[in-house]
């Protein structure tokens, strides 16, 4: 039987009303991190960072596992994913980069997951798979329950393995996530998990609101121009979200923004979307037959090794530095 192991929450603020104050730095940046805008990734980075040295520094300095002294005894993670990251996963490569910086030895490890064909088999499951943020609880556990299935489980029980654990995510509503990361910890056989938070919300808020998650996340970018002056930044790595979000547009809508963006970063979107969806022809043949021809596409899919294959940003395998 897995022993139940030492769990700590912490978190930057706590949101305790639906009155979200969206004019303040951590309610107006957070869209823009969760679409991949790098500059707010950093600006959330540099915050947790910050909450995570001054919560464990003195936690660390009562024992022998300090972060400065044993590398092979703490990992940094964050929620698995397939081939598009999440913020929380940029979040984690951001985070370590920064505590290896100030002088702390700690790995990062981000695994993948399998993807399952059933994740795009039609609308509505597209929908529930990539809008979360807008359901309840229990539609949250079986979606999660069903889906969250690591690749390379052997290998990762073997590096996680009496490891003290940090946990990057961005928000705590009801808890559901980090419940299907924390039954595959204790199975691992982790030593302690810290999870970090940019926010928590309330719990009986959560319970009765949950999609104040999907309130939060669609706060900005509302109109397409908005969200199109978005997608052409040159300091944006696309999330799953981000581009979950485009595919969920109507098609009139869908190809208005295709012609606000240049070809390159078009092509760019055909081959995530056929990459994080690889079983979605059907589902979304009219919107990829508005983008660009493959010929741009074909020479980034080619390249995707060279190009990508220090790009830690992109967590494309586990990476074990």
């Amino acid at each position: 039987m897995p022993v139940a192991i030492e769990n700590r929450l912490w978190f930057l603020e706590e949101i305790r009303s639906r009155d979200l104050p969206l004019a303040q730095d951590l309610y107006r940046l957070y869209p823009g991190m969760k679409f991949g805008l790098l500059e707010n990734i950093d600006f959330f980075s540099a915050k947790l960072t910050e909450k995570l040295t001054n919560k464990l520094t003195p936690i660390l300095n009562q024992g022998s596992t300090s972060l400065h002294t044993n590398s092979k005894e703490w990992i940094i993670t964050a929620p698995a994913f397939y081939h598009l990251p999440a913020a929380a996963n940029l979040l984690a490569i951001n985070i370590h980069r920064r505590l290896q910086q100030a002088g702390f030895n700690i790995r990062l490890i981000v695994p993948t997951l399998y993807q399952d064909p059933a994740l795009v088999g039609d609308s509505q499951t597209f929908s529930m798979s990539n809008n979360y943020s807008k359901h309840s609880r229990e539609l949250r556990y079986a979606h999660r329950l069903q889906y969250y299935r690591v690749r390379d489980e052997a290998n990762l029980r073997a590096q996680f393995h009496n490891q003290q654990v940090i946990v990057i995510n961005d928000i705590y509503v009801t808890g559901i996530q980090q419940m299907i990361m924390q039954q595959l910890f204790d199975h691992w056989q982790i030593a302690s998990c810290d999870w970090l938070y940019i926010f928590k919300v309330e719990e009986t808020l959560a319970q009765q609101y949950p999609e104040l998650e999907y309130q939060l996340n669609t706060s900005q970018y509302k109109d397409l121009s908005s969200y199109a002056a978005l997608l052409n930044k040159t300091e944006l790595h696309l999330t799953k979200r981000c581009v979950a979000h485009l595919l969920e547009q109507e098609l009139n809508d869908f190809k208005y923004l295709m012609m606000q963006l240049n070809p390159n970063i078009q092509a760019k979107l055909k081959h995530d979307i056929r990459h994080e969806w690889p079983e979605c022809k059907a589902l979304f043949a009219e919107k990829l037959a508005t983008i660009i021809d493959d010929r741009i596409h074909d020479r980034i899919d080619n390249n995707d090794n060279n190009d990508n294959k220090n790009d830690k940003t992109r967590a494309h395998k586990i990476n074990t530095a």
